[in-house]
Formats: structure tokens, sequence, C-alpha cells
């Protein structure tokens, strides 16, 4: 759910399809990504349009951040790995 600072809400998005275990905004405020129990990473635009849906991960994505421009994410799992992804879904590094 997306709320105003008062209280309000404004949105519920869906996206997951079971439990989601982390959510990071873009820097610039236009894009939303949600870890999810599924092991994928979906992203929306601000609306709360899915864009894209990340697949590398093999259990819950339990962690997620944006670097300063915007342009990476990188994510960690309880599969004991963390990746850095390209929006594109292109994985540059898995550790």
């Amino acid at each position: 759910k997306l709320w105003h600072q008062d209280g309000t809400l404004i949105k519920s998005l869906r996206a997951c399809s079971n439990s989601v275990a982390s959510v990071a905004f873009s820097p610039d405020g236009q894009s939303i990504a949600y870890g999810c129990g599924d092991a994928t990473i979906k992203l929306l635009d601000s609306t709360g349009r899915l864009q894209r849906t990340l697949k590398g991960h093999t259990a819950h994505v339990n962690s997620l951040a944006f670097n300063r421009d915007g342009t990476l994410l990188v994510s960690a799992s309880t599969d004991n790995t963390a990746k850095i992804w390209k929006l594109d879904g292109t994985v540059l590094t898995t550790f």
C-alpha cells in the first residue's frame, strides 16, 4: 500500500503472487521494486503498473536498494546471494 504522510491511502498495489519481503523506491520516485517471496523482483512504475519481473534468485528476496542514479538495483536473498541488476533484467554480478 502507498500512503500519504498523513495516513491517507493513495493506492493498493499488487505485484507479488505471495509475500512481499522488501520494497525500494528509485531516487527519482518513478520506479518501485518489490522483493517477493517467490524469489522474483517486480519493477513497477509510479502508477503501480508492472514493468518487468526479474528472475535469478532461488529463494525469498528480502532486501533491495537502487544506486544513486537509479540505473542499477542490488538485491539480497535467503538463497545466500546478492545480485546487482540492470533494470532491463540483466544480472551484472552475483556475490
